[in-house]
């Protein structure tokens, strides 16, 4: 982790980083995610995601009055498996790129790669959010 802070106070900039390596996507995990919008929350479990990842989260806060902080984060998702709970076809040996900032709101997911028994399956797409009532579109 590493990072700063210029002209603490009111008007402050900021910037943390915090690297992760080999992070279990396991319970602890889904339960650290609570911050998240319910949308993606329930998305995660539905998913029923397992693997590990390597992430990059950054803080940051323009400078300024009443800036809010933005939240980043890049991941690299191996070893993985997902079964979704509605149409549980289990997909083994996932792995692919996970970005997701608070600034688009929209979870991208990029060089996607799974597979269940001799099929090779790849992919990418978008989820996004419009409000807290929205249900959300993955494309």
């Amino acid at each position: 982790m590493d990072g700063y802070i210029k002209n603490v106070g009111p008007t402050a900039e900021s910037r943390f980083e915090i690297r992760v390596n080999q992070l279990p996507l396991d319970e602890a995990f889904l339960a650290a995610c609570k911050p998240l919008p319910s949308g993606i929350q329930d998305t995660i479990k539905a998913l029923r995601l397992e693997g590990v990842a390597d992430a990059t989260y950054v803080v940051t806060r323009p400078p300024g009055f009443n800036r809010k902080y933005e939240f980043n984060l890049a991941a690299f998702v191996s070893k993985g498996s997902i079964r979704y709970r509605h149409f549980p076809y289990r997909l083994g040996n996932l792995t692919g790129n996970v970005d997701y900032s608070t600034r688009d709101k929209i979870v991208k997911f990029s060089n996607l790669k799974a597979q269940h028994g001799p099929a090779q399956l790849s992919g990418t797409g978008t989820f996004r959010k419009t409000s807290d009532l929205d249900p959300g579109f993955l494309d």
